[in-house]
């Protein structure tokens, strides 16, 4: 079977606008706000000082540290609870055959939460690879592609564990491989890319004395948004990209 991307992109597009109202509520709510809020607030992270450092460093940043998580960690988690409430609830209302409306699908979020959270985390080398090794993003891609099904298997094709979601969506993609790639670097790299930029703006303009705190909640609140408009591209594609490689069209 021959993928048609830009159907892909044109299912994901026309889900967008007809359902922008909703989609805004949603995301607005469960991704932009806690990553606004974790942009505004969050403390930067001590800097590992290496392992050839005497021990003295050693301590200082392992102290430091444990006072970053003791400080920041409660904020971090609840960012990370919300923005794959968000995701499940997005995807829900598309793939669920029980059809649920908005406040049925928030409802019954909490409860897939962990084997979402599995997913999520298997599902997304390309984000980590972004964020960890940026060599590795072109292996890092495919992997992304492959699995770029696995959410809404998981919430579409219950009962269904997160592991053979996993392997559903390896073998639905097979022969797929480097369009669907093609699809995560779209919306993943792009959503990231914007993100970015706001955030280089700001170290130009002199985030660390926050001479400016009016410019500076500005320039967050962009690369919030950029972070968001990216998720929601993704969750858009992939239940896109579900629809057409489950009905064969």
């Amino acid at each position: 079977m021959t993928l048609n991307v830009a159907g892909v992109l044109r299912d994901a597009w026309a889900m967008a606008k007809r359902d922008r109202d909703v989609l805004i509520a949603l995301a607005g709510l469960l991704i932009f706000v806690p990553q606004y809020g974790l942009l505004l607030f969050l403390g930067p992270q001590p800097e590992f000082p290496g392992f050839e450092a005497d021990a003295a460093a050693l301590k200082l940043y392992n102290d430091a540290s444990t006072l970053w998580m003791t400080t920041y960690g409660p904020g971090v988690l609840l960012a990370a609870f919300l923005v794959v409430i968000g995701q499940i609830a997005i995807t829900a209302l598309y793939v669920d055959r029980a059809r649920p409306d908005v406040m049925t699908a928030l409802r019954r979020a909490p409860l897939l939460f962990f084997p979402a959270l599995l997913v999520v985390t298997i599902a997304s080398p390309l984000g980590l690879s972004l964020q960890t090794v940026p060599l590795l993003i072109l292996p890092a891609a495919y992997l992304e592609g492959r699995l770029l099904l696995t959410m809404p298997i998981l919430l579409g094709e219950r009962p269904i564990s997160a592991l053979r979601a996993v392997v559903a969506s390896w073998r639905r993609t097979a022969g797929h491989g480097l369009v669907a790639a093609g699809l995560a670097c779209f919306t993943v790299v792009g959503g990231r890319a914007v993100a970015l930029l706001f955030l280089a703006l700001g170290e130009v303009w002199g985030r660390a004395p926050m001479q400016n705190p009016f410019v500076m909640a500005l320039i967050d609140g962009g690369a919030a948004l950029g972070a968001t408009l990216g998720a929601v591209a993704t969750f858009l594609v992939q239940v896109a990209l579900y629809r057409r490689l489950s009905t064969g069209t």
